[in-house]
């Protein structure tokens, strides 16, 4: 039962914890049920889809923006998405149908519609009607928006309703603001939204005409979608998984990546046996072998965040290519010396020789500059082979320092102790 009003994250977290998805959602104040709806989990909102009939769908599809609509329905199956865009009023359908048009990665894919187009020249009276009669039609204040012979020029700001007349022209009021292509790609976005203090981005159609606004909420939720995107695909994990899929999907999506794993694990396992006879000769090699192994998963780890950052952003270009990669290069070299001499004292301290401290010291630096390589080279090789740079690098990176950190460790142990 819900008591008063509550906050749409409020009931998200009701619906989450109810044992009827569809029952606890149809519950929510009918106004709120968009937003609630695209809050929760995609699996939920596949349940919900799947209960929820055509008529109650529409009902709440009439208080949404155009844009939130879009993404509502984007869920559905194509033959439903087509029903419920018949039944959508007729400007609203219309809106939506273009905003379907677009790919969901791009600029387009993440655009509003809630504003007016005036022309330069225009009186402030004049814009005010056309506000009004936005806001009667949407309920919405728009964000004026000043074009001149259909070419985007610029912004009208709120202020300038304040401190300009009703005679005024817009002309000496218009502000400028950045721009983007519909086709580009989000990454583009974001890196727009980075470099520009402004709280909103223009779309423009190949004419330079504008047809939408991206504003920074819609970015913030756009990273907060991608981190969790790479949080995934860092496990292994397929990104449509979520923590309430049912127990066989959940099989189905990980089944491969362990047995990938498995059989990555024996690769470094086959290293260890090929050199049984040095570690029974040397047992202590057992202790150390661990610390070999770990500091290169992590310094490889921490490149591959980098990589994958760096290619979602577009920062990684051919040209700065080995320019970047030595730059990482060098900073293990000289981690590798730093963490080096620090293993050299704490062998020691341990009760080995000054020479088993420098195989160590040898082993850490040489597995760091493989994990450095693996977390560069990885990452860009599944980009070029068209896979998801992020989806499953870290068990190719693991089975690199392991193999080649063994191979290392007791390689030079085998050479200088037998």
């Amino acid at each position: 039962m819900h008591n008063g009003y509550l906050l749409p994250s409020q009931y998200v977290d009701q619906i989450i914890n109810s044992t009827d998805y569809c029952a606890e959602f149809l519950r929510v104040p009918i106004g709120l049920r968009g937003v609630v709806l695209l809050s929760l989990p995609n699996t939920i909102q596949k349940q919900i889809f799947k209960k929820i009939s055509d008529e109650k769908l529409i009902d709440l599809l009439r208080y949404p923006d155009p844009d939130d609509i879009t993404d509502i329905i984007q869920g559905l199956s194509f033959f439903r998405r087509k029903k419920i865009l018949s039944k959508l009023e007729d400007s609203m359908a219309k809106k939506v149908a273009d905003l379907l048009e677009y790919p969901p990665d791009t600029a387009a894919g993440l655009m509003d519609l809630n504003y007016v187009l005036v022309d330069l020249g225009i009186e402030f009276k004049d814009v005010l009607t056309v506000v009004e009669k936005h806001k009667k039609k949407t309920g919405k204040d728009p964000i004026v928006l000043v074009q001149k012979d259909g070419l985007f020029v610029g912004e009208i700001p709120v202020s300038a309703f304040i401190r300009g007349s009703f005679d005024d022209v817009v002309d000496d009021y218009v502000i400028k603001v950045p721009t983007i292509f519909y086709h580009e790609k989000q990454s583009r976005v974001i890196k727009l939204f980075e470099h520009n203090k402004h709280n909103k981005v223009i779309v423009l159609d190949k004419g330079k005409a504008i047809i939408g606004i991206i504003y920074s909420d819609d970015v913030f939720r756009l990273l907060k979608k991608q981190r969790a995107q790479d949080l995934y695909g860092f496990a292994g994990l397929r990104q449509e998984e979520d923590i309430f899929d049912k127990f066989y999907v959940k099989i189905k999506n990980r089944a491969v990546w362990l047995i990938l794993n498995l059989f990555t694990a024996f690769l470094a396992s086959f290293v260890v046996v090929l050199f049984r006879d040095v570690i029974s000769a040397l047992v202590v090699l057992a202790a150390y072998m661990p610390i070999i192994a770990g500091m290169g998963g992590n310094a490889g780890t921490q490149t591959l965040a980098v990589t994958v950052r760096g290619l979602v952003l577009h920062n990684i270009e051919k040209k700065a290519f080995f320019k970047i990669y030595f730059n990482e290069l060098f900073a293990a070299f000289f981690n590798g010396l730093v963490v080096g001499i620090v293993a050299v004292i704490l062998a020691y301290l341990l009760g080995a020789s000054l020479v088993f401290g420098l195989v160590v010291a040898v082993s850490v630096l040489l597995n760091l500059m493989v994990a450095v390589s693996a977390g560069f080279f990885v990452p860009l090789f599944l980009k070029h082979i068209g896979k998801d740079p992020a989806t499953g690098s870290s068990i190719f990176i693991t089975t690199a320092t392991d193999v080649c950190g063994f191979f290392i460790f007791l390689g030079l142990a085998s050479i200088i102790f037998l």
